[in-house]
């Protein structure tokens, strides 16, 4: 179940070059089928020896929202080993930015795991790590959102084309 979960909060925002009200049903196939896959791969920013990354395959739910809503709940956790990662809840929410952009909004809370033990972890060698997860994610929302929206213009150019 998606609520409301105690942790560390956390918001991010990504702004991008398409009007709010034209790309909510959008926004909602991207999620629907990050959630079916069930497995995008989140990487994870990881900097102990000054160049590691690790890539972590998550798991993405989301909460049924309203028809034409423009936030959406999410929870998001490590597939394998889910104890050992943090987790995400929170809702990712389009917003107008004006001149016909947008903005994604991220925003929530992580659970880092193991207690004391890991909180400590999480504030000291991996600072960072769970937003650097999270900021990847929304970048991967945003990106195919744009090329969605891309490729549906490129289709309805071509259909246009072969009527003239």
């Amino acid at each position: 179940m998606i609520g409301a979960m105690e942790g560390r909060p956390i918001s991010l925002v990504r702004t991008i070059p398409l009007r709010t009200d034209a790309v909510v049903r959008d926004v909602r196939a991207v999620l629907e089928r990050l959630a079916a896959a069930s497995a995008p791969e989140i990487v994870l920013g990881v900097d102990l020896r000054g160049t590691g990354r690790v890539s972590v395959p998550v798991s993405v739910r989301l909460a049924p929202p309203a028809p034409a809503s423009r936030r959406f709940r999410i929870a998001i956790e490590a597939r394998r080993t889910p104890a050992a990662f943090p987790r995400f809840e929170g809702a990712l929410q389009l917003a107008a930015a004006g001149n016909g952009r947008s903005t994604l909004i991220l925003a929530g809370r992580y659970r880092v795991p193991l207690g004391p033990v890991g909180r400590a972890f999480d504030a000291t060698i991996a600072r960072g790590v769970a937003a650097s997860g999270l900021s990847s994610f929304l970048d991967r929302v945003a990106d195919e959102l744009l090329s969605d929206v891309a490729q549906s213009a490129n289709a309805a150019y071509s259909a246009n084309r072969r009527q003239v």
